[in-house]
């Protein structure tokens, strides 16, 4: 028999969402989202907006999460707890990282571990650059934990890179390198974004060795147009092809877009850069994720939208809310 029911009214701690688009414009599955709020809710809606899914914690969520597959999520519920749970509720993994205190980062490498990125200090004498003699630096670090939850391998920034190299590091001391983004290369090895330095360092996932810096002040030739502010949300999405969401800052440039690059032999190549219009300017968190081969998902954070784009960055699809996301990524059903 075909049977109906009704469910509760939405808890009043759902966001408000409104949305434009061009005529006819659908998409298939579902936008994801997390709000940055007391208590966290997370969210999947549809084409029109519509809440299909949610789910409300008792306190504020940890910032990172990400899509596992099409029927699972990972999350950090506390700086030090991953879980992976499917959409009906099961927890598939529960990883408790115990003095590890993660951040902003949490995804899968190709060997299905997990990665996420780790607060980092280290003690130095900054008499020289205008500090003191023994000055904390806090820096990042990268954790891998396989599907047992044990810790397979770790990387720390101060074993890699001498932070008395730089000319302002006692201004950068309270958060010198502040990571904000890993993505995963066809060959395992990491990417690693550097919200602070504008850069992305490409990181060798045996012997943690830095094979590149790319950006502002890097080792990779980069033209002035190409360098990036800022930036979150780094992944590959071909073989050396990259996807970069390049915030901009009120210096140099307040506007926000996406960067389509290739990294070959150590060589850059611009492929494409999407523009997002200056009322979606984003000077912090925000991403970008490209699906169905042709369309954009933004989440501009700190204009509280999420729009849909083509190449030329046309809007096809546009969010309103009375609150922000850090991220927002599509859920593709049709896995």
């Amino acid at each position: 028999d075909t049977l109906s029911f009704i469910t509760e009214e939405l808890p009043d701690v759902i966001p408000d969402f409104s949305v434009t688009k061009q005529k006819n414009f659908k998409f298939n599955g579902y936008i994801f989202l997390r709000t940055q709020m007391d208590p966290g809710i997370q969210l999947l809606l549809d084409h029109d907006a519509n809440i299909v899914w949610y789910q409300k914690a008792d306190t504020s969520f940890s910032r990172p999460f990400d899509l596992s597959s099409s029927d699972s999520y990972l999350s950090l519920y506390n700086p030090s707890l991953i879980y992976e749970i499917n959409f009906i509720g099961d927890t598939l993994l529960k990883i408790d990282t115990k003095n590890k205190v993660l951040h902003h980062e949490l995804t899968k490498d190709i060997n299905n571990n997990i990665i996420a990125l780790t607060y980092e200090y280290k003690t130095f004498d900054l008499s020289n650059f205008g500090g003191g003699e023994k000055d904390s630096i806090k820096g990042d670090g990268l954790v891998v934990y396989d599907s047992s939850g044990k810790l397979v391998w770790k990387w720390n920034v101060f074993d890699h890179e001498d932070p008395l190299t730089y000319k302002n590091i006692n201004s950068l001391k309270k958060d010198w390198t502040h990571g904000n983004g890993i993505g995963v290369t066809h060959d395992n090895n990491y990417v690693l974004s550097l919200r602070t330095l504008n850069q992305l360092w490409k990181i060798d996932s045996k012997n943690g060795k830095i094979l590149w810096k790319l950006g502002l002040n890097g080792n990779i030739p980069i033209e002035k147009s190409s360098v990036f502010y800022a930036q979150h949300a780094i992944h590959e999405i071909g073989r050396d092809t990259f996807l970069l969401f390049d915030n901009g800052n009120r210096k140099e440039r307040m506007t926000s877009r996406a960067l389509i690059f290739s990294m070959r032999d150590d060589q850059f190549k611009l492929l494409n850069s999407v523009e997002l219009p200056k009322d979606l300017f984003s000077f912090k968190q925000g991403s970008v994720y490209r699906f169905n081969q042709d369309k954009f998902l933004f989440c501009s954070s700190t204009n509280s939208k999420i729009v849909i784009t083509d190449i030329d960055g046309k809007i096809l699809w546009s969010l309103s809310s009375n609150l922000s996301f850090y991220r927002a990524y599509h859920l593709n059903t049709n896995k």
